[in-house]
């Protein structure tokens, strides 16, 4: 585990040190001369802290500003989160496309699969996320967690 680590450090390193990054903040720039508070952890990570930390309502809600782009394979299939979902070859020979455009709906926990119609998109399926929740995101079960009452976790102190 620990050379997996210092690998992973040194591709970190190299990646932030010597190549400029096309994001709007970093305005061509190295990232870490765009952001040298980068070399600087504001907290060490706790694993222990993970799930207080943690919210799903925000994944969520964050997943729900992205569309998703996929291809429906030759078996009339699309994966997302890991998970293949089969549209029958009836169906998406009526539709018409090889793509299909994915949202997630936070409120009713499902994938929205849409099909674009020119300028507007027609919603073509619904199916249920399953994986998204917060044993399958971070890998720590809420329920051998232990955590019987709230905590309060500790903050670096800033002077300013």
């Amino acid at each position: 585990m620990n050379y997996l680590q210092a690998a992973l450090d040194h591709e970190r390193n190299v990646y932030n040190a010597e190549f400029p990054s096309p994001a709007s903040d970093c305005q061509g720039r190295l990232p870490l001369i765009a952001h040298p508070e980068l070399l600087h952890s504001r907290r060490e990570y706790q694993p222990s802290y993970e799930l207080a930390l943690f919210d799903l309502q925000r994944v969520l809600d964050y997943l729900a500003a992205i569309t998703f782009d996929r291809k429906i394979n030759t078996a009339n299939q699309v994966r997302i989160g890991g998970q293949m979902h089969y549209f029958s070859k009836a169906i998406v020979r009526d539709w018409q496309t090889h793509h299909l455009l994915i949202r997630s709906d936070p409120i009713q926990d499902q994938w929205v699969f849409s099909i674009k119609e020119g300028d507007s998109e027609q919603v073509v399926a619904r199916r249920p996320t399953n994986s998204l929740d917060v044993k399958s995101i971070t890998g720590f079960d809420p329920q051998e967690a232990g955590h019987s009452r709230p905590f309060q976790i500790p903050f670096a102190f800033m002077p300013g």
